[in-house]
């Protein structure tokens, strides 16, 4: 069944730590009214079926925001099976909730947790994927950086934000330089 599944757009990015922190900051909202801005437009224009990791940070953002459009389809590819068992409560119910609402929530590596199942997920949503709408800074590590590598070797369109250049500030958030 999932081998036919090809989602408008997918989503790729930071978590909070490399997005400011844990608790809200302006950057956060930043990256928020910029997730908003591009999926609306990219539902505007026809995109109906989106994809989440199920990450903490933007990939969350993403889906809340996915969950706000009318006719709008959202699924989560999740890695395994208790992806969440680490997170706090508070976490663990949230993500219930948007869960909850998805169309679909695909099992990519069905089993207990383990590092390589984020990449094998990952594959997974850019195999199945028209496009790609990802917050990444640049640095060449992590599953964002990894996930893009895969995207641009398969000719995905990619609208990218980067937190690092494309915000103007004064230092009002401990990331931003």
């Amino acid at each position: 069944m999932t081998e036919n599944l090809l989602f408008d757009v997918v989503f790729t990015g930071h978590r909070p730590p490399r997005l400011g922190g844990w608790d809200d900051c302006p950057t956060h909202r930043i990256v928020k009214d910029w997730l908003t801005r591009i999926i609306t437009e990219k539902y505007l224009k026809g995109a109906k079926t989106f994809c989440s990791g199920g990450a903490l940070g933007t990939d969350q953002w993403a889906a809340e925001i996915v969950l706000n459009l009318k006719d709008a389809e959202l699924y989560f590819a999740i890695p395994c099976d208790n992806y969440d068992a680490k997170w706090t409560d508070e976490s663990k119910q949230h993500f219930s909730e948007l869960t909850n609402k998805a169309k679909e929530t695909i099992i990519v590596s069905p089993g207990p947790y383990e590092s390589w199942k984020n990449f094998y997920r990952d594959t997974f949503m850019v195999e199945h994927s028209k496009s790609i709408i990802a917050v990444y800074d640049e640095v060449p590590k992590g599953g964002t950086w990894a996930t893009l590598k895969k995207a641009y070797r398969m000719g995905k369109p990619i609208t990218r934000f980067n937190p690092k250049k494309d915000i103007q500030t004064n230092g009002f958030c401990p990331y931003v330089d």
